[in-house]
């Protein structure tokens, strides 16, 4: 069939491909079982319906393809006639003519990690979209059998410019950036609208692609120029004559709480101003809870805060705008063992403040950056042993005392210590009294809050802010832990490529946060998001949009 009449048979909605006899090569005609991810059913089959989601209904979490963050970026937005929840794609007149676009897995394409000897995470950037491993190591087959449902049903609205829209479907392999599918449809820029959502559905042949091991769709954005594409559903349905899928209802959002970084914090304490334009800060960005660096002095094994009384100032006026102070601290040192006592002499000077004031001016509790894995120890295969149990023994022995004294206690993470080797073995292992234990379930029973250090510079995808915290979230949520999603905003040679929003524009990083907030409103275990840092923070929405 020509393209031309392709296209007009789709918009139209009339049924002009059949499903072939021919089997693809390798396989079977009549399998007995099929390998499948999802058993055949002629009932319609939702992908995506894109209501602040970023995964698909099969687990998969789509991402976009082609060029860095300024040249294409997405996120999830509200708009079209009528307004729906939908996944934006736009690609710069510089994005490569073609591979760019996104990715929509049909399987849970995000990798259990492997960590190398040094205890480091190993090919982040580029092994993130493999198949998950099974419990028992070994990757399950991926794919969904559409047999009975093969049409697949696009609403689309955008302007491609120069561009036109191929869709591609892959099927019996994994899905990943690089992957190549099978192009079943190409879609000219005239054909769709800029304002009112368009129904395309696409009937796909047997003698095109395997339809038993559908593992994903691709849609690319081909030619020359600036482009957007905007994607409100995608489902399979049994005909191009039927009604678009009927996509299951979103997970209930819940309310998020919002987190900030401040270091640093002497000039502010010693500056009601200072402090004045910290707290508006707070309550414009929605703040609720603020991890503030608290001064004070180690000398002679003695602890002794410092600014008291602008501290207890500073406190009563946060807690007075809805905001909960958290003392701050952290240093890779002090996870030592010879450092234990400058910080189980701070937690006591704390509990020392909270008691000595009224109510108004207490911390709400206490939050600890201190970072093992910077250490040289860390890096020693022979040491790292003992790093890790006196970083777990000076949170084993700094809970107790702060749960009894009422102060919310919690830690930042970085979000690959849920690392496993090759077996599927935690790496990150501890010695406690109930014996070995991956360090995760050691730590997370001592604390009431953990920031997950997910640092990246794209939300959606596996090597997203969100994918970096998936295992964070299912043991927050397993064992009463508040875990927060986080994200940089600092610029500069200081900041590992790939890492953080700081060198983009404000547009870009709002349309990611906001992608963001939609998200993490809807994940189970997810209890909010923080950001570092207060400065950085306001040098990005200080830029001219």
């Amino acid at each position: 069939m020509r393209q031309k009449d392709r296209i007009i048979a789709a918009l139209l909605g009339i049924v002009m491909v059949s499903i072939g006899t021919e089997p693809t090569r390798g396989q079977a005609a009549t399998p007995e079982t099929p390998r499948t991810g999802i058993a055949p059913t002629s009932c319609p089959i939702p992908v995506a319906d894109f209501e602040d989601s970023i995964r698909t209904e099969q687990g998969g979490m789509f991402f976009c393809i082609g060029g860095r963050p300024d040249q294409v970026r997405d996120g999830l937005v509200r708009t079209g006639d009528p307004e729906a929840g939908a996944w934006r794609i736009e690609v710069s007149a510089d994005a490569p003519s073609t591979g760019a676009g996104g990715v929509l897995p049909l399987y849970d394409t995000c990798p259990v990690a492997i960590a190398d000897k040094q205890g480091t995470e190993r090919d982040t950037a580029t092994t993130v979209n493999m198949p998950a491993a099974s419990p028992t190591g070994m990757a399950p087959t991926p794919g969904v059998d559409v047999s009975q449902t093969p049409v697949l049903h696009l609403r689309l609205i955008g302007e491609l410019g120069q561009r036109q829209l191929r869709v591609e479907g892959i099927a019996g392999k994994p899905v990943g950036p690089e992957t190549v599918g099978v192009t079943l449809f190409t879609l000219p820029a005239d054909a769709i609208d800029a304002r009112r959502w368009r129904d395309i559905p696409i009937a796909i042949s047997e003698s095109e692609i395997n339809l038993r091991r559908v593992t994903g769709i691709r849609l690319l954005i081909e030619g020359p120029g600036e482009a957007w594409l905007a994607v409100d559903s995608i489902g399979l349905v049994t005909s191009t004559s039927g009604s678009r899928t009927s996509q299951p209802g979103p997970a209930k959002p819940h309310s998020l709480r919002h987190a900030m970084w401040s270091w640093r914090t002497e000039s502010i304490l010693r500056d009601p101003a200072q402090q004045d334009t910290l707290i508006a800060f707070c309550r414009e960005q929605g703040i609720t809870d603020l991890f503030s660096q608290v001064l004070y002095e180690y000398r002679d094994g003695k602890v002794t805060l410092q600014e008291v009384d602008s501290q207890r100032q500073f406190n009563a006026m946060a807690r007075g705008g809805g905001i909960r102070v958290h003392a701050l601290d952290g240093h890779r040192s002090y996870a030592l063992e010879a450092n234990h006592p400058r910080i189980l002499g701070l937690a006591e000077a704390l509990i020392r403040f909270n008691e000595e004031g009224s109510p108004e001016t207490r911390f709400h509790g206490v939050h600890l950056d201190n970072e093992p894995y910077l250490l040289a120890e860390w890096k020693n295969e022979a040491t790292r042993p003992a790093v890790l149990r006196a970083y777990y023994e000076l949170n084993r022995r700094l809970a107790p005392r702060l749960k009894e004294a009422h102060l919310e206690f919690g830690l930042d993470i970085p979000f690959w210590w849920d690392k496993v080797d090759e077996s599927g073995r935690a790496v990150f292992r501890v010695m406690t009294s109930d014996g070995e234990r991956p360090l995760l379930e050691a730590v997370f029973p001592l604390v009431q809050n953990v920031a997950v250090m997910s640092y990246r510079e794209r939300v959606t995808g596996c090597n997203g802010v969100v994918g970096h915290c998936r295992t964070e979230f299912g043991l927050g949520q397993r064992l009463g832990v508040d875990v927060f999603a986080s994200i940089e905003t600092g610029a500069g040679e200081r900041f590992e490529k790939g890492t953080t929003f700081g060198p983009y524009s404000r547009a870009y990083f709002e349309w990611q946060f906001d992608t963001l907030k939609r998200a993490l409103s809807r994940e189970p275990g997810c209890s909010g998001l923080a950001v570092h840092a207060y400065k950085y923070y306001r040098e990005m929405l200080e830029k001219q949009r």
